[in-house]
């Protein structure tokens, strides 16, 4: 399982991460068949610069729109606006989609990082990630 990208969304992804500065951001990337359409970015409920959350009531809309759509959550996105673009020991004890990619971006130098993961029983296994630019 990898991620391809194209440079639209990727650009929403990063544009998104530095619009939530200094705080993480957090989204999702949805589409069918395993295929990336669309970036669908989220509000932090924590609104903290080392941790994100989703509200339950977000997340339940999302997977209803979902289902009426034919999509699928193939990722869950979030920065990191000072560390590296890595699953933090939160991040994996809290991964609790094991079919989702954890896609991270990191802000911490001059230029984005970003790298795609998956998280199965606190297992951390790097995936590819492909931007087509």
């Amino acid at each position: 399982m990898g991620i391809v990208l194209d440079d639209r969304l990727l650009g929403e992804i990063i544009g998104h991460a530095r619009e939530c500065l200094p705080e993480e951001a957090c989204g999702f990337l949805v589409g069918p068949s395993g295929a990336v359409r669309r970036f669908v970015p989220a509000p932090n409920a924590l609104r903290s610069r080392t941790a994100f959350e989703v509200d339950p009531a977000f997340l339940f809309d999302l997977f209803r729109k979902l289902r009426s759509s034919g999509e699928d959550l193939l990722a869950i996105c979030h920065s990191h606006p000072t560390g590296p673009a890595v699953p933090s020991a939160r991040d994996v004890a809290e991964a609790h989609y094991p079919d989702c990619a954890y896609v991270i971006i990191s802000l911490a130098g001059a230029q984005p990082e970003i790298r795609a993961f998956r998280i199965v029983e606190r297992e951390v296994i790097e995936i590819e990630l492909h931007a087509i630019v």
